[in-house]
């Protein structure tokens, strides 16, 4: 992808906001399932992508309601671009008046027309008035204009009266439309071409590409999968949260990359004016913006990279605790509603980052100058007060290193690379970074050769950062199969913004009748807060429920106040008891019993999923006691691996989760769902309560096991003061003791690690050999084996992984 490629933000936006939705391996869903109940799986697919495209998002904004705010701002753009008059104002009645309705109300014989089209293969708005112009909107080509609806159809092919009109919100529709297309993908993919898991997860990743819909790209599109093989594999086989996350680290750096047109903090700095320390001078104000700039996207990339490749034993919640750390600037720096800080190391070596002190780890270690420079630990290591503006601590420690190599020399790689950026990765270029990523090769400065500047180096992050979250494809022209076109939503009662169009009151207002003296108020039971009032012989079927505050409308409930024939928990409007529809708008209550219109979209669901689903969950919340005593058996069994119990009992909650969600999908019985997850909870707390205890009273333990009851923060290890001299066999070397010590049990020492040396100042990382024992036979070695006969368990720590474990620990 050349870095002369015109570059929208639009799309990496796009593709940012829905990078994380579903997968089948994120669903659990099995090759067995796929083999059993291919159909099933896809129908799962579809809702889980609805629920993501439709549930609230940071903020309580969806993603629906995002990307139409985002399509109204590019129509509001091509509006004021646009030199005639008359497509302006064209375009500015539907701005302003985005409801069908509202729109007709005002305008009368003047409200244009919106439809949903599909032009140069993609989605878009075409806009009529009658006698006047008619207009096609893509965000590809932007607005083109034609002399009428007749001249339109002469000249496109579109037939206006055959399209759907956007009769409600038009942005809303018109996102709406993305999504209904990504499910018409999915009906028509082919079993037969995809049977494997990851080969119909491929399929479905493709298919639920929104952003081929809104503008498609082919030729980029095939770029990119061809670019994305020059990925290394750390980051080409990252999770989607992973690559997102590198991606806008990318976008970041690009962002400041441009605001700075390509210079460093460092570019272009007297080492006189290095060191200014006061930040009111011009001079160090900028010095400090750019560091606080530079430094924190540096920082997180480094976190990022060492969680990705699992370098310093950095996971994705280490990145996560820099993250939050490297927020210092903004109110919300908090991860977990703990406040992260940096505090200087007593060695001075580096930074503790991380939670205050004496609150519970893990830590991120930074140090500027070593490999790996983050690394993250469960110990709390010495450290001084937390600093107040860790960045600038940061800065002055850089320039100190950075002042003796100050003098430019001319690299390998380049003019405009100093030294020193080469030497320290946290003032690495960004197109070091891209380098380092295979994206262009060695020849930095070739990289873009039609405008070789910043510009160019800016537009090159973006590609590479749209690349993370929109992979090519070589998935050919689709060929739309002879199928019915399968409606999954109601379009017509769906809305993001939580309102009403002025179509869907007329609907509502349709619905009122002459209110009869209301029967008894209900006061338990599902149906609680609203009134019921019997009509005709047969009072069983022809229940209405009246709501108390809305009692103008006919409300129907399908579960029947006394014969539960089909349990799902649903009200829903209707205009005819004895017709009622079968998907609109619902109503349910509020902490008060007051009940309310629910906004949301809603999917065509059957009863009998329903059934099937709360039958599933019955069965599966009757074996709960079962399998919680099942489980304590197993763990008091010789030989049973506890890591064994734990999985077993968390397939097990991940059943029970998986009959709640089902319950819940198929719109069942909320308490039912609800029961099924707090019992999916304790099966997992069961699980690791037994986990650890059984790890604890393991006779044969191992570095896992240690590892293990760490991360749980159920053990800590303190490494015993000196070296004591002792002779084996007529050899005299040093032992040094770690002792792992129970903090369930007071600090009682449950295990040691033993190390020998051959010498007193022997390198703490050459042991002549090193390895676990009880607390039990602490004491017994070659002497006590050669006089009884009976062996002692010695846990090898065979590699530095195992030993650097005990080698960082703090001395009891």
């Amino acid at each position: 992808m050349p870095g002369s490629t015109v570059f929208d933000p639009f799309m990496l936006h796009v593709c940012q906001m829905f990078a994380l939705r579903p997968s089948l391996k994120s669903l659990a869903i099995t090759q067995a399932q796929i083999d059993q109940r291919y159909h099933t799986v896809l129908d799962t697919y579809v809702e889980k992508l609805i629920v993501f495209f439709t549930q609230p998002t940071t903020g309580g904004v969806s993603r629906w309601g995002r990307l139409a705010h985002l399509l109204e701002q590019k129509l509001l753009q091509a509006s004021v671009s646009h030199a005639h008059a008359s497509v302006r104002n064209m375009i500015r009645s539907v701005l302003y008046y985005p409801d069908s309705g509202l729109r007709d109300e005002q305008l009368d014989v003047l409200s244009p027309k919106v439809y949903l089209v599909e032009r140069h293969g993609c989605q878009a708005l075409a806009i009529s008035r009658d006698n006047d112009k008619a207009l096609v909107f893509t965000l590809a080509r932007g607005v083109e204009v034609f002399d009428s609806v007749a001249s339109l159809r002469q000249q496109t092919g579109l037939l206006l009266d055959a399209s759907e009109r956007l009769e409600h919100d038009v942005f809303e529709g018109w996102a709406l439309g993305a999504l209904e297309m990504a499910i018409q993908r999915i009906e028509r993919v082919d079993l037969s071409q995809f049977p494997d898991l990851e080969q119909l997860d491929r399929q479905l990743a493709w298919a639920s590409r929104f952003w081929d819909f809104l503008e498609p790209q082919v030729q980029q599109d095939k770029q990119r999968y061809e670019l994305e093989a020059q990925l290394p594999p750390w980051l080409k086989n990252a999770s989607p949260e992973g690559r997102l996350a590198y991606s806008r680290c990318l976008e970041r750096m690009a962002v400041i990359h441009k605001r700075f047109k390509g210079t460093s903090f460092l570019d272009n700095l007297p080492p006189e004016k290095a060191l200014l320390n006061d930040v009111q001078t011009e001079e160090g104000g900028e010095c400090r913006q750019r560091v606080a700039d530079q430094l924190v996207v540096h920082l997180r990339r480094l976190a990022l990279e060492c969680a990705l490749q699992g370098v310093g034993g950095v996971t994705f919640d280490g990145y996560r605790i820099l993250y939050a750390a490297t927020q210092f600037f903004i109110p919300h720096r908090q991860l977990n509603d703990v406040p992260m800080v940096f505090r200087p190391l007593k060695d001075e070596s580096g930074y503790l980052v991380g939670p205050p002190a004496g609150q519970p780890g893990p830590w991120m270690v930074v140090r500027l100058w070593s490999q790996p420079v983050m690394q993250q630990t469960q110990v709390e290591l010495a450290t001084g007060a937390a600093l107040t503006d860790p960045l600038t601590a940061l800065y002055l420690a850089c320039i100190e290193r950075w002042l003796p190599l100050a003098e430019p020399k001319a690299t390998q790689y380049g003019a405009g690379w100093t030294r020193s950026q080469l030497m320290l990765p946290v003032l690495e270029h960004p197109l070091q970074t891209v380098a380092r990523l295979g994206q262009i090769g060695g020849n930095l400065q070739g990289a873009c050769e039609a405008e070789p500047d910043w510009r160019c180096e800016v537009s090159l992050l973006r590609n590479v950062a749209l690349l993370l979250v929109c992979p090519g494809t070589l998935q050919p022209d689709e060929v739309h199969a002879a199928r019915p076109r399968v409606k999954r939503l109601d379009s017509a009662w769906a809305g993001a913004r939580q309102v009403l169009s002025v179509k869907q009151q007329d609907q509502l207002s349709s619905l009122r009748r002459t209110s009869p003296t209301l029967a008894e108020r209900v006061t338990s039971g599902i149906h609680k807060g609203l009134h019921r009032l019997r009509n005709g012989a047969n009072t069983l079927l022809e229940t209405v429920i009246y709501n108390k505050d809305e009692n103008h409308f006919n409300v129907l409930s399908n579960n029947q106040l006394v014969i539960s024939f089909n349990p799902v928990v649903e009200h829903q409007l209707v205009d005819n008891p004895h017709q009622p529809v079968h998907y609109g708008p619902y109503i349910a209550p509020d902490a008060d019993d007051q009940w309310h219109i629910q906004r949301a979209p809603r999917l065509k669901r059957d009863s009998p999923a329903a059934l099937q689903a709360m039958e599933r969950g019955n069965a599966l919340g009757l074996t709960f006691s079962t399998l919680l005593s099942d489980a304590e058996r197993q763990s008091r069994m010789p030989g049973t691996l506890a890591v064994e119990v734990e999985e077993r009992l968390e397939r097990n909650a991940s059943a029970f989760d998986g009959a709640a969600s089902a319950i819940r999908n198929a719109r069942g019985n909320a308490a039912l769902a609800s029961q099924l997850q707090a019992q999916a909870l304790l099966l997992r707390a069961k699980g690791r309560a037994l986990r650890i205890e059984m790890t604890r009273q393991s006779q044969t333990p191992t570095v896992g096991d240690v590892q293990y009851l760490l991360a749980q923060q159920v053990v800590r290890i303190r490494r015993l003061e000196g070296r004591v001299p002792e002779t084996i066999e007529g050899k005299t070397d040093y032992l040094q003791e770690y002792e792992v010590q129970d903090l369930s049990a007071g600090n009682k020492p449950l295990w040691y690690a033993h190390f020998h040396y051959a010498s007193l100042h022997a390198a703490d990382q050459q042991p002549t050999a090193a390895h676990l024992k009880t607390a039990a036979q602490r004491r017994l070695g070659r002497e006590y084996e050669n006089k009884t006969g009976q062996r002692v368990y010695r846990g090898p720590l065979a590699n530095a992984a195992a030993r650097q474990i005990f080698l960082g620990s703090p001395v009891a």
